[in-house]
C-alpha cells in the first residue's frame, strides 16, 4: 500500500498537524510532501520498506520532530527523509534514524538525485547504522546542531527522541542533550451551543506528554493519562462563558495552555 501523499497550496498559512501514526506496510514513501507550507509531523514510527519515509518537496516552514525512522533487513530503499526541490525554512529535530541499511546501502536525511536547494536546519537527531551517511547533502544550506551518532545502547524514548513506538536501540552518550519539555494545546468540536452543550475536546500538544490535565472551567477536571483517551468529552448543564485549560507533562517539565471563555453555553 502507499502511505500519504499531500499536495498543498504554498501559500496556505494556517498550521497542520500530522501526528502519532504508525507505518509499517508501505510500498512507497510513508509521507509525500509537495509544495507543502506549515506543516508540522510530529511522533511518527515507519518502517520505511521502500524510498524514504517523508519526502519534501517544494516545501516552506514545514517541521518534522519526534518521529522514528528505521527498516527490517528484507526492506530495501532510500533513507529517512528525503529532500527535494527548493525548500525554505525547513526544521528537523529531535527524530530517531537507525538501522536504515537496506542491504548494506542506506541514509538518514538525503537529498533527491536531481537536488535540493534552499535552507534546512537538521539538530538534535540521533542517528545509528546508516551505512551511505547520516546526513548527505550536496547543494542545501544546512545548519546542524547537537545531532548524536550512535555507538552504545540506551533507551531512546527516556532522552526524548522519537515516537512512544520506539524500540530501544543504540547511542552514544548524550550528556547536554535532554528532553524538552511539552508544548500545550487543544481544540474542541463545538465552542457554543445550547444547553445541555456536550463538547469533544482534542489534544494537540506536541513533545511527547506523558500526563494530562484538564480544566473545564465549571469546577470540573479531568486527569485522564492514557494517550489512547487523552481527548476527553464533557458536558456543560448551565448558561456560561467558560474557560478551558490543559497542562501536559513528560520527565523534562510542564506546561499549561489557558483559552479564556473559550465555551460559550447559552
Amino acid at each position: 500500500m502507499d502511505g500519504m501523499r499531500i499536495y498543498c497550496d504554498s501559500s496556505k498559512t494556517d498550521d497542520t498537524y500530522v501526528t502519532n501514526c504508525v507505518f509499517n506496510t508501505i510500498d512507497h514513501d510513508c509521507f509525500q510532501m509537495w509544495d507543502a507550507s506549515n506543516w508540522h509531523i510530529s511522533d511518527c514510527t515507519m518502517n520505511v520498506k521502500s524510498n524514504c519515509g517523508i519526502r519534501l518537496a517544494n516545501c516552506q516552514n514545514c517541521v518534522a520532530e519526534y518521529n522514528t525512522f528505521y527498516t527490517e533487513k528484507q526492506n530495501s530503499g532510500n533513507g529517512g527523509i528525503q529532500l527535494q526541490g527548493t525548500l525554505n525554512s525547513i526544521l528537523i529535530k529531535w527524530n530517531v534514524f537507525h538501522d536504515l541499511t537496506f542491504d548494506g546501502d542506506g541514509r538518514g536525511i538525503y537529498e533527491d538525485e536531481d537536488g535540493a536547494y534552499g535552507t534546512v536546519t537538521i539538530k538534535n537527531n540521533v542517528f545509528y547504522n546508516c551505512p551511505s551517511g547520516a546526513v548527505v547533502t550536496n547543494h542545501l544550506t544546512v545548519g546542524k546542531l547537537n545531532n548524536v551518532y550512535a555507538k552504545k545502547v540506551f533507551d531512546w524514548t527516556s532522552q526524548g527522541y522519537g515516537a512512544s513506538a520506539i524500540p530501544k536501540e543504540t547511542s552514544k552518550n548524550t550528556s547536554g542533550i535532554n528532553q524538552s519539555k511539552p508544548v500545550a494545546n487543544f481544540r474542541s468540536n463545538v465552542i457554543s451551543g445550547k444547553a445541555p452543550l456536550t463538547v469533544k475536546f482534542a489534544d494537540k500538544s506536541t513533545r511527547s506528554p506523558t500526563s494530562w490535565l484538564w480544566n473545564f472551567g465549571d469546577r470540573s477536571t479531568s486527569t485522564i493519562q492514557n494517550p489512547i483517551h487523552k481527548n476527553p468529552i464533557h458536558k456543560y448543564s448551565k448558561a456560561g462563558k467558560y474557560t478551558v485549560s490543559l497542562t501536559v507533562k513528560n520527565k523534562a517539565g510542564s506546561n499549561t495552555k489557558t483559552m479564556t471563555h473559550y465555551i460559550k453555553v447559552k
